[in-house]
């Protein structure tokens, strides 16, 4: 009657091993993504609020598949966000947001970069309605300038619009 309860016990703690490690190596390789991020040329990016350890030009981490994480880009004076592209690697596929901070939820491994554009304002002035003053010129501080044959003017940020006086 000993020897029956001892192979029983046997058994069992051999086959509650088993299941216990081909749970845990299930679990660890299909619940994990890579995020690569990477550095835009001017300004920087914060996930999840933390400053980004750079190295050689981009970052790449590990999450739990589902994860959600934001992503925040600061462009340096005079450049604004344009576009975050998100290429979802097992899909390789193209994703496109414009949104600053971005949020995602990382269901597969993905690359991010950014792309920064001018900030640019729009001047608009009448080319002599009646009752107004004509203006016969404007110029911006890198020299150029624009006849008022033109209605509307687009600038970058950082330049000086001046009329003459």
């Amino acid at each position: 009657m000993n020897r029956k309860i001892y192979l029983a016990v046997a058994m069992f703690a051999a086959l509650a091993a088993s299941f216990v490690m081909i749970a845990d190596a299930e679990e660890s390789d299909a619940a994990t993504c890579n995020v690569t991020i990477y550095q835009p040329s001017g300004g920087d990016i914060m996930k999840d609020g933390q400053n980004i350890p750079w190295s050689g030009g981009s970052y790449t981490y590990s999450v739990t598949q589902n994860t959600q994480i934001t992503l925040t880009a600061y462009p340096p004076s005079g450049y604004q966000v344009d576009e975050w592209s998100v290429l979802l690697i097992e899909q390789f596929r193209y994703q496109y947001y414009s949104s600053n901070p971005l949020t995602l939820t990382i269901t597969e491994s993905i690359e991010v970069r950014l792309s920064l554009d001018y900030v640019s304002y729009t001047v608009s002035f009448p080319t002599s309605p009646s009752g107004l003053a004509s203006i016969s010129s404007i110029s911006v501080h890198n020299g150029t300038t624009y006849s008022s044959s033109y209605r509307t003017l687009t600038f970058s940020d950082g330049q000086t619009v001046t009329a003459p006086s």
